[in-house]
């Protein structure tokens, strides 16, 4: 499970005890947040736009209050 713009990964908190799970965002200072809070996911920082998985290798992709701080959201979600 992959969960877009993790923040400070208290979604991840809760998913990690059912899922192998990741989280992906934008700033380092959230990423650092998050590795405290779900010690059991792993973390990338990088741009939702360029996403560092092989396609088709995440199952389950989350993506809590980030779609309305995209450019184009149809064009992401594609």
């Amino acid at each position: 499970m992959l969960d877009i713009g993790c923040g400070e990964g208290h979604f991840l908190r809760r998913a990690q005890s059912s899922f192998v799970s990741f989280g992906l965002d934008l700033s380092s200072y959230g990423i650092e947040q998050a590795r405290l809070t779900a010690q059991d996911s792993s973390f990338v920082v990088a741009d939702a736009r360029f996403l560092p998985f092989r396609k088709e290798s995440v199952s389950i992709i989350t993506l809590f209050d980030v779609i309305e701080h995209l450019d184009s959201p149809g064009a992401f979600l594609r």
